[in-house]
């Protein structure tokens, strides 16, 4: 549903003018997916239902990509610093679980600045005894946290915000650090604004991906022919038309038996397939490996709102399919479609 609300707004926003009077309303839909997109992803980390494909990324392009969202996320009345150091920050993680922790922590930050302030975001790299590290830094100039909150801050359920909160995101925070071999840490003072500080092992190669951010407008453009297995005809017809603006042949189909039968009637060369993992008749990983038998040359990316043992047993067992976690946004999906039809997209959707 969030895939959706984002699509379908993003793609509203591309076809209206800047001065539009609904334009404003627009933007809000987007930052309120935005917020939404955050907890879900927090509240599925929390019951483990979350895919884990972690690789060497590049931190600094990340932070760059969604650069825009952070913007929407804080509102106007707050400025943002980025400094990003010069180069590649190459950490080995999840890039959607990072963008997790970023965005919690923006969330965050937002929050103790209901006035207005500045959040800087910052990256650098250390050259310590045992090794380079990878450090973050996310700062603001609100409320601060005092000394009992600081204590409990991890916690699971432990939140500041008067009911507001979930009490999930910075317990949830610690957790994927630790699993990356990193660590969170927080330095606040009362009234004197917050610093999150995280810290990752330098990771010695960084496996070039797709571009991170941008707009459906700039995203890249083909004309290979696509297959689109959805069940949820709102979003089966929302990325079959973003991906016929960018130029493809979309074939769309409600499910497996839909899927097959279309492929066997189907004369011309099917390129590449985007398939949900979930569906009623057959779940998507079978479908893929259904569907490789049909159209060996097949290029498959998986897409799915939430996991389940389907995902986290069979997709292990296949390392080879590449991943799309809804919420997504349409830019990256065309950016992923693009990489993968390149074979430029690695197992994990990097």
């Amino acid at each position: 549903l969030l895939t959706i609300i984002k699509g379908n707004a993003d793609m509203l926003l591309t076809r209206m003018s800047s001065n539009h009077p609904s334009r404003e309303r627009l933007l809000q839909i987007g930052q309120a997916a935005d917020q939404a997109s955050v907890m879900t992803s927090q509240l599925l980390a929390f019951t483990r239902r979350q895919v884990w494909h972690p690789r060497a990324m590049d931190l600094n392009r990340v932070l760059n990509g969604f650069s825009g969202m952070v913007q929407r996320l804080v509102g106007e009345h707050i400025a943002i610093d980025l400094q990003l150091c010069e180069g590649e920050l190459s950490i080995y993680a999840d890039p959607v679980q990072v963008r997790q922790i970023v965005l919690n922590l923006v969330v965050n930050a937002r929050d103790a600045m209901p006035d207005g302030g500045t959040l800087t975001l910052k990256t650098y790299l250390l050259n310590e005894d045992d090794g380079k590290t990878v450090r973050f830094e996310v700062r603001d100039t609100g409320c601060g946290i005092d000394d009992a909150a600081l204590e409990n801050i991890f916690e699971p359920f432990f939140t500041t915000k008067e009911g507001k909160g979930t009490g999930i995101g910075l317990s949830m925070a610690r957790e994927i650090m630790e699993r990356t071999g990193g660590t969170i840490e927080v330095f606040s003072t009362a009234g004197e604004g917050t610093l999150f500080q995280l810290s990752w092992p330098h990771a010695r190669e960084t496996v070039l991906d797709t571009p991170e951010g941008g707009t459906i407008e700039n995203a890249p453009r083909g004309t290979e022919t696509i297959l689109v297995v959805e069940d949820e005809e709102d979003l089966r017809d929302m990325l079959s038309e973003v991906l016929r603006d960018g130029g493809y042949t979309v074939i769309a189909a409600s499910g497996s038996s839909e899927a097959h039968e279309l492929c066997g009637d189907y004369t011309s060369p099917i390129h590449g397939a985007l398939i949900d993992v979930v569906m009623p008749e057959m779940n998507g990983v079978a479908l893929s490996a259904l569907l490789k038998r049909k159209i060996p040359d097949l290029k498959i990316l998986l897409m799915s709102g939430y996991t389940d043992d389907i995902i986290g047993q069979e997709s292990e067992s296949r390392p080879g399919i590449p991943f799309l976690e809804k919420p997504f946004e349409m830019r990256d999906m065309l950016f992923k479609i693009r990489a993968l039809l390149d074979d430029k997209l690695h197992p994990g959707g990097g």
